[in-house]
């Protein structure tokens, strides 16, 4: 009776010890998964128009092959320029609002920024002037040219203009650079500077400005209205971001888009994501409507051009055509041909862009966002299982019955076959780090979240720290038995 007394005794110990364990291995990995649980949703970024061009009129991340009539405003490139034909950089003729300013780079006024070299075996040539400035010329409206790489140019002065050119080469010989009009203004003497961070300046900007469109593409939120085309006439929602999504071919099917509800302005905002225009042509109706009938003019100017995107953004290769094209162009990961018969008024951003037919008007695109509403995101719970502790294998004793009269005496144990009591697997006390999604950092702990999981873990943890006490209790006496 005294060897089963101790057998059985030995196995309820080292029963309990190892519930024990488990217990406090249980409520580890609760801690864990407790810990990971607590992670928040992250804030969706808002969503705007408004383009961090550097108040350039073009800008453009690599080459730009100009061919147009002429661009009223500016111009920026991180390529090589090319002239395929005799073109003017100016800053208004009357139809470009004249009271703007031009972008600052390092410091001074710049209407032309070349990040690469000028091509020298292109035909045209280039003015770059502020002739045709309403009102007297102001120094924030005289622009320098800068050029990243200037070997193998030099400028020359002839006739009062400084014309930068292939050097070596007659100073007649196209292409050419015709700097500022010397007759009006002077630029501190420094119509033509080597600027080396020239492309910097440029590329900088248009990881920002591919995030821009793609978030325009899928604009949501209370604030984001589906704008409606229906027979050539578009719905707006006034005090909304407008978001009409229509395909390269219903687009340019219509021969004009005339607005009904409400029309573009600085509660209205108007996007138009434009899809299927990759590799094709996209032919960009004019914008009708009681506050601009007809053509702009100099007394009537585009009341609606800083309102209005057009969003070829994922486009690739694409051309675009039209007989008045209001707004910006946004295609900044996009080798753009812009090919229009009548002035484009507005930005455009591409990637490369080859610029022939018609006038280029600067009306920068107004900032206006909207804060897309949160989509609820699942938690993700990581538990990370307790360690694996195996029970301890007591020793059994198996005793034989024996025939009335005869008694069997148990069979000595040896001391080799002491069962050990099970590891307790200490208790460590963290501060649970709850993990942002979408971000990738972390956020501060919640000491309200802290203290409600400890106050649900007590339990369990004194369960598990009194189950492990009494199986070594059990087990003590056993040993204690033993060597009595």
């Amino acid at each position: 009776m005294q060897h089963a007394f101790r057998s059985r005794s030995t196995r309820l110990g080292a029963t309990i010890a190892t519930v024990g364990v488990v217990a406090l291995g249980a409520v580890s990995a609760l801690s864990a998964s407790a810990a990971t649980g607590r992670a928040a949703a992250a804030e969706p970024a808002p969503v705007c128009t408004g383009y961090d061009t550097d108040g350039f009129t073009i800008f453009v991340q690599d080459d730009v092959d100009l061919g147009n009539s002429e661009t009223e405003g500016s111009l920026a490139l991180g390529g090589d320029l090319t002239l395929a034909a005799d073109t003017n950089l100016v800053h208004s003729t009357g139809l470009t609002p004249a009271g703007y300013t031009l972008p600052v780079v390092d410091g001074d006024p710049t209407r032309l920024l070349v990040g690469g070299t000028l091509d020298l075996t292109a035909p045209g040539s280039l003015q770059v002037t502020s002739r045709d400035d309403v009102g007297p010329a102001q120094a924030d409206r005289i622009g320098a040219i800068k050029f990243g790489d200037t070997g193998g140019l030099e400028l020359t002065a002839r006739s009062g203009v400084d014309r930068l050119h292939e050097a070596g080469g007659s100073v007649d010989a196209k292409p050419w650079v015709d700097v500022n009009d010397a007759a009006q203004q002077t630029f501190d003497g420094a119509h033509a500077v080597t600027y080396p961070g020239a492309a910097s300046v440029v590329d900088s900007r248009f990881p920002a400005l591919v995030a821009q469109g793609e978030a325009l593409r899928t604009a949501t939120g209370s604030d984001v209205a589906t704008a409606t085309l229906d027979g050539g006439v578009v719905t707006l929602t006034p005090g909304k971001l407008n978001v009409l999504t229509v395909d390269a071919a219903t687009l340019g099917a219509n021969a004009q888009l005339t607005f009904a509800g409400g029309t573009p302005g600085a509660d209205t905002p108007f996007v138009v994501n434009v899809t299927d225009a990759s590799g094709s042509t996209v032919h960009v109706p004019p914008l009708r409507g009681p506050e601009m009938p007809g053509q702009p003019s100099a007394t009537d100017p585009n009341p609606w051009a800083p309102f209005v995107t057009w969003n070829l953004t994922g486009a690739g290769t694409t051309t675009v055509t039209g007989e008045l094209v209001t707004g910006t162009i946004l295609a900044p990961d996009v080798d753009l041909t812009l090919d229009a018969s009548s002035p484009v008024e507005g930005q455009i951003v591409a990637r490369s862009l080859v610029a022939r037919g018609g006038e280029i008007h600067q009306y920068l695109a107004a900032s206006s966002c909207t804060t897309p509403t949160p989509t609820p995101t699942a938690t993700e719970t990581t538990t990370t299982p307790a360690p694996t502790t195996p029970a301890p294998t007591p020793t059994e004793s198996t005793t034989t019955p024996t025939p009335t009269g005869t008694t069997t005496s148990p069979a000595p144990v040896p001391s080799s076959t002491t069962t050990s009591p099970a590891p307790v697997v200490p208790v460590t006390s963290a501060t649970p780090t709850a993990t942002v999604l979408g971000t990738g950092g972390t956020a501060p702990s919640s000491p309200g979240n802290l203290a409600t999981t400890g106050a649900s873990l007590v339990g369990p943890l004194v369960a598990g720290v009194a189950l492990v006490a009494a199986g070594l209790a059990l087990l003590l006496v056993r040993r204690r038995t033993a060597r009595g």
